[in-house]
């Protein structure tokens, strides 16, 4: 399957990543003022041009079947992915990827576009983009953070990302990289939707899955119409509660939860 990154797809000459980003700054910026915490920002091109990313994905490579099999043992392929330099597509699958290792030890990573033919890319150039899948990327996160001993790296994820995926992927995927320690992680309530399904937009719109529920929550632009700063006013309380009270916050909920929890701002703004 090719495909393209949000960022390099267009509408009005600005990116859907831009675009997407705007709603995410708005939203930081509400509890940056709420908290008094300042935040950055650092986007994947960052994170994947850092030299100790770079070192990691070497040693995976090194030991390709290994990271292959624990990481996606249904096809036992490595998910890397490098685009092509002129329209910027990639094969998702990561099947046609070639991994070159020269004599001195160097990773060249070779591909090819159907419009554009034959194209590598050098895993020592940081200026070269490479792109990992989401277990690639959740191992790197973690490598990265050992390697950077000066403050105090909290990784912060949904609960999907703990139990068998933080053991599995996380744990053994590091020890295999000769980790001897593992990063604070700490695992947010995870929002379920009637089914018991983690409530994800992007895997249930197309099906109209969530047609009838408040559309507030599918839809940022919505949720502001509907509730204004009383919405993210009571998000804030809500989070709060959780954070106040450890029993709320290690467990999860469902979007009809939420459902009766803002019935009260109901018609406030129509």
């Amino acid at each position: 399957m090719l495909c393209k990154s949000l960022c390099d797809l267009y509408e009005n000459d600005i990116s859907r990543s831009e675009k997407n980003m705007s709603f995410f700054i708005e939203i930081l910026n509400y509890f940056k003022k709420k908290s008094n915490i300042e935040f950055s920002i650092r986007t994947y091109k960052d994170f994947q041009e850092n030299i100790n990313i770079r070192k990691g994905l070497h040693e995976i490579l090194n030991n390709y079947d290994l990271f292959a099999k624990l990481l996606n043992p249904i096809d036992n392929i490595l998910h890397i992915r490098i685009k092509c330099p002129v329209c910027n597509e990639y094969d998702k699958s990561s099947k046609s990827l070639q991994i070159i290792k020269d004599q001195n030890g160097n990773y060249m990573l070779k591909s090819f576009c159907n419009k554009h033919g034959d194209y590598s890319v050098n895993l020592n150039d940081k200026n070269d983009y490479v792109d990992v899948n989401t277990q690639l990327r959740d191992l790197l996160k973690g490598y990265i953070i050992n390697r950077n001993q000066n403050v105090l790296t909290i990784m912060m994820d949904g609960s999907d990302w703990g139990g068998t995926w933080s053991n599995r992927i996380h744990c053994e995927g590091l020890l295999h990289l000769g980790e001897q320690e593992l990063p604070l992680r700490i695992f947010t309530p995870m929002i379920l939707d009637w089914s018991g399904a983690k409530f994800s937009k992007s895997l249930y719109m197309k099906n109209k899955d969530y047609e009838n529920i408040n559309n507030a929550f599918n839809d940022y632009t919505e949720f502001k119409r509907k509730y204004s700063d009383a919405g993210m006013n009571l998000l804030w309380s809500i989070a709060c509660d959780w954070v106040g009270d450890p029993k709320k916050f290690y467990r999860n909920y469902t979007i009809e939860y939420f459902n009766i929890l803002f019935e009260s701002l109901e018609g406030m703004n129509e």
